[in-house]
């Protein structure tokens, strides 16, 4: 026996459905009903209902015996249904947990997209026409669903001041945003491997090209993370653009380039500079400045520093440097000369230590450090300086990173989150894709804890004979430590 027919339905239908949609990727689809599932409403009401209940997407269904369709939704305006073709009933079959503006995004969407985009560039949200915004940092597979994924791009769509159309894909993993975009023109290549839906995005007024961010607003768009090798970069830079979103800046994946860094208007380090002394500015290892030249202009610099010690067995394994002996121990690494292979890099190295470069690695180490401390210590609103000793844990990321940020005018993407979001990978999600901003690597919940436990009980010190320490204590500048809470062995 069928059961009795929904009290509370609604006449009228969400919107147009015009093929059957993929219940993951789609915001919407429709089903035909046979002969018997329409001889009564209760009948056509439960096989609908049932199609709903069995594909992940649907929230809404509108069914129509004389038409012997189901259409499925997963966002519905109702105070706003169709009526426009008669016989139609409409009913919500799982909670609306969407919130009205994405309700209205979905419920509007139009099937394809405005013009290609590429992954790697965010684009210029004060000035640029078109960009990709990063709503699928630290999501797995399992979490793509309509209601979610529209939410994280609404959301960063909403601290991109020209962010005025948007084009989503769930199953590309591809969230645009457009300044202007021609409706009537869209590009409807859709097959199973790409689904696209874009919308305009009403009550939004775009700013002229020319027109300044209000101040309040630039004070957390404007995010730039620096630091020196093995300081942790990428990590943090994941980890803020995945609560802040494209606010912060700084390099993508193997690129090393900081986004919206104006090559053409950098200051020379010296006077004999070569032209890669822009490199100084642009580069995520470079030396911070406050004279560095970026659209929009950085509000905050995160800076990062690292005990000497972990930094230097880091280093030794991977050092980014000119070797003088390709398999030298780490006795004979510490005391030979650090050099940086790059035209780039060796210009850091001459405004760090001079034209010959960094007599040892702690000479390297002392002179990012203190760059990156006077720019702390000199702006209050300017930077915060970052341990990586304290990367390893929410409380510790709580007061160390976000509080700072909150301070200056920073906010959370979703406003009620109580808690940062990690970009890490659990074991669940093996094999499962996180976007890091690191070429080939993922930030494992595993290794996460590994390198926590390392940092905090500074197990890294057996690594190092004794004549290593009394060596390093010589080079290292001690003042420096203790300013940055480090600990001289």
């Amino acid at each position: 026996m069928l059961p009795a027919p929904h009290a509370s339905y609604s006449s009228g239908y969400c919107s147009p459905t015009q093929q059957r949609g993929h219940c993951l990727f789609s915001t919407k689809g429709s089903w035909p009903l046979t002969a018997a599932q329409i001889e009564s409403w209760a009948a056509a009401e439960h096989a609908c209902t049932q199609r709903c209940l069995a594909c992940p997407a649907c929230t809404y269904i509108s069914f129509s015996r004389r038409w012997r369709d189901c259409s499925w939704y997963a966002a519905c305006d109702t105070s706003a249904l169709r009526t426009d073709i008669g016989g139609f009933r409409t009913i919500l079959v799982r909670p609306d947990e969407a919130a009205p503006a994405v309700r209205r995004w979905l419920d509007r969407a139009d099937g394809g997209y405005c013009r290609p985009t590429v992954s790697t560039v965010i684009g210029d949200c004060d000035e640029g026409d078109a960009g990709q915004l990063d709503a699928f940092v630290g999501v797995s597979r399992s979490t793509l669903n309509w209601t979610y994924v529209a939410a994280r791009c609404l959301a960063l769509c909403a601290s991109c001041a020209r962010c005025r159309y948007l084009s989503i894909s769930p199953l590309m993993r591809d969230c645009s945003w457009f300044a202007s975009c021609d409706l009537s023109r869209l590009s409807r290549e859709q097959t199973k491997f790409f689904i696209a839906e874009i919308n305009f995005l009403s009550g939004r007024a775009l700013p002229r090209r020319a027109a300044a961010s209000p101040r309040g607003a630039a004070a957390w768009r404007s995010v730039l993370v620096k630091g020196d090798f093995h300081t942790g970069t990428n990590f943090v830079f994941a980890l803020l653009r995945l609560n802040l979103g494209p606010a912060v800046r700084g390099a993508r994946n193997s690129n090393v380039m900081d986004e919206g860094c104006d090559f053409a208007r950098q200051p020379r380090a010296r006077a004999d500079a070569a032209d890669d002394s822009k490199y100084l500015c642009c580069s995520k290892h470079g030396l911070p400045s406050l004279e560095c030249v970026y659209h929009p202009p950085v509000a905050v610099h995160v800076l990062l520093v690292r005990s000497p010690y972990s930094w230097l067995l880091s280093l030794h394994r991977s050092c980014y440097c000119v070797r003088q002996q390709p398999n030298a121990t780490l006795a004979a690494f510490l005391r030979a000369p650090f050099v940086l292979p790059s035209a780039i890099e060796k210009e850091v190295q001459a405004q760090a230590c001079g034209a010959a470069g960094c007599a040892t690695p702690m000479q390297h180490w002392n002179a990012h450090t203190q760059y990156s401390l006077a720019l702390a210590q000199g702006a209050a609103a300017a930077a915060i300086l970052v341990r990586y000793e304290d990367l390893f844990s929410v409380r510790s990321l709580k007061k160390h990173v976000f509080s700072p940020l909150r301070a200056r005018g920073a906010r959370m993407l979703e406003e009620q989150q109580a808690e940062p979001r990690l970009p890490l990978l659990s074991g669940k999600d093996e094999g499962r894709e996180r976007l890091n901003y690191k070429h080939h690597f993922i930030f494992s919940s595993a290794e996460y804890s590994r390198l926590g436990r390392l940092a905090r009980k500074e197990a890294y010190l057996a690594e190092f004979t004794q004549a290593d320490l009394d060596w390093i204590r010589m080079q290292l500048n001690t003042t420096l430590m203790g300013a940055v809470g480090y600990t001289v062995h």
